[in-house]
């Protein structure tokens, strides 16, 4: 369409349509001129701007369009392509965050109070990962939708929950009064409890979270707290001198750190991690190069002011949450699974699972205890999912965006079990390969690469030779194939996990 728009005959069209092609592997230039003949024509006339939009969003390019110039832009972007927008306009390099703090968000938003939908994060990453800014964008989309939000630097059992105000339980004492005192009485009845942040807010996030992870004396009742507050019964019970104190909840929680290789392994016993998505993400050179460019870029270069109206998107985001939030009062009782969900949910649970079977029996029930913990939060995220794209039926493909999310969530915490002895691990991820039956060794070598992450081919000769100098694995030649397999030995170590 821009071809035929700038006034280029056919002949100019194709020589241009020649090498564009040439860099589009599985593309023709029947095929290109095809769409050309049909713009020449006048059979399409247009094409579509959100995709245009999605495409600069996915390789870093300018926003094409100044949606505060459309009239329709309400009809361009979804819900989560708008998400997207503002989010790689300060942040990049960190998808997974990006989608975890999205589902964050519309669980907080939909603040459902019979069903639990809330999406409770836990995010790792070392600093500078876009954690802030992350929780920066989050923040202020709530607080414009009015909703109560706090980011406290450290937390007790009196803030969550509350505490008693002996100053009022004193005067209330000495003048002979009680709750059912007249207010129109000379001596007013003051409240003796001081009710916490979770009686009445949406949304906490605990930006530098170590106090929370490994609490003090001061505060050691947090992740009970905090435990129960993300159960779907959302009530907390706490005793104060003789009388008690009992909050109802529908706090959203977003927790980040930086990296905890060294106390992961004993983290990850904890009920807190089991119940929220946990995800952790190390940082390659190119994506803290990537991430710093950004930041540069939205400071310092005044020619995106040219092309990204930040107001407008955030203005149109807001609109479009609202909407959403109607739309959800009104259909939530008619959203659907498509026939046969359960058993498919079933096979990716199954799947998963095997990808961590090989792990010792410690390792192995940290990962069924998160497993379990996220068919709960696969429900939630299917749901919401629903909910941002305003639409009753939950679809083969939504199971599948949504469980990925999970899987990628897992998997990284699967990493940080096998960088705990990591070498005894890799050994034991090499044998239980070997235990199904012989393997080539680029075999061998490329499902090592994909379950334990050893990108390194001289790596992955070491371990295969320290196995062989072991008695753990043999090698024969099949034709002109070298294949290894398990010794007696390699068989024993791995039923008894080394």
């Amino acid at each position: 369409i821009g071809l035929v728009k700038s006034g280029k005959n056919r002949m100019d069209i194709l020589n241009i349509a020649r090498r564009i092609v040439n860099n589009c592997p599985g593309k023709n230039v029947a095929e290109f001129m095809g769409w050309v003949d049909k713009a020449i024509t006048g059979e399409i006339k247009d094409f579509n701007k959100a995709e245009i939009v999605q495409w600069a969003i996915k390789y870093n390019h300018p926003i094409l369009y100044n949606l505060h110039s459309e009239k329709k832009f309400i009809e361009i972007l979804t819900i989560k392509m708008l998400w997207d927008v503002l989010w790689d306009a300060k942040i990049a390099a960190q998808p997974v965050w990006r989608e975890l703090c999205f589902y964050n968000l519309i669980g907080t938003i939909v603040d459902e109070r019979e069903d639990d939908y809330r999406v409770h994060v836990i995010f790792s990453s070392p600093p500078g990962s876009g954690k802030d800014e992350g929780l920066n964008l989050m923040q202020k989309v709530l607080d414009d939708l009015e909703l109560d939000t706090v980011r406290p630097s450290s937390a007790t059992d009196k803030t969550l929950v509350g505490g008693l105000n002996q100053e009022a339980i004193n005067y209330n004492t000495k003048w002979g009064l009680d709750s059912s005192a007249d207010d129109t009485e000379k001596k007013q009845f003051r409240r003796e409890i001081e009710e916490g942040w979770l009686k009445h807010v949406h949304w906490m996030a605990f930006g530098e979270s170590e106090t929370i992870f490994k609490p003090g004396a001061f505060n050691r009742q947090v992740h009970i707290i905090l435990r129960q507050a993300m159960d779907k019964a959302r009530r907390i019970e706490k005793g104060v001198g003789a009388r008690r104190i009992t909050i109802n909840t529908n706090t959203s929680f977003i927790l980040t750190t930086y990296s905890m290789d060294d106390t992961i392994y004993k983290l990850l016993h904890n009920g807190l991690f089991q119940r929220a998505l946990y995800y952790d993400k190390s940082l390659s050179k190119e994506e803290h190069n990537t991430i710093q460019q950004k930041i540069c870029d939205y400071n310092y270069n005044p020619a995106i002011k040219e092309y990204y109206d930040e107001k407008a998107y955030h203005d149109l985001l807001l609109k479009s949450l609202k909407d959403m939030k109607s739309w959800y009062a009104e259909n939530k009782s008619n959203i659907t699974y498509f026939k046969d969900c359960n058993m498919y949910i079933s096979h990716l649970w199954t799947e998963l699972e095997k990808s961590y079977e090989f792990l010792p029996d410690a390792d192995r029930s940290i990962l069924d205890s998160i497993v379990r913990r996220s068919n709960n939060n696969l429900n939630k995220l299917l749901i919401l999912h629903a909910v941002w794209n305003k639409k009753k039926m939950i679809e083969k493909r939504d199971v599948d965006e949504c469980f990925n999310l999970i899987k990628i969530c897992v998997e990284s915490i699967k990493k940080l079990i096998l960088k705990q002895d990591g070498a005894k691990k890799k050994r034991l991820v090499a044998l239980d390969i070997l235990k199904k039956r012989s393997l080539k060794t680029m075999d061998l070598h490329a499902k090592i690469r994909a379950q334990v992450g050893v990108k390194s081919t001289k790596a992955i000769n070491r371990l295969i030779n320290e196995l062989k100098e072991l008695g753990c694995i043999t090698q024969f030649r099949e034709g002109t194939a070298i294949r290894l397999s398990l010794t007696a030995k390699g068989a024993d170590m791995v039923d008894n996990d080394i």
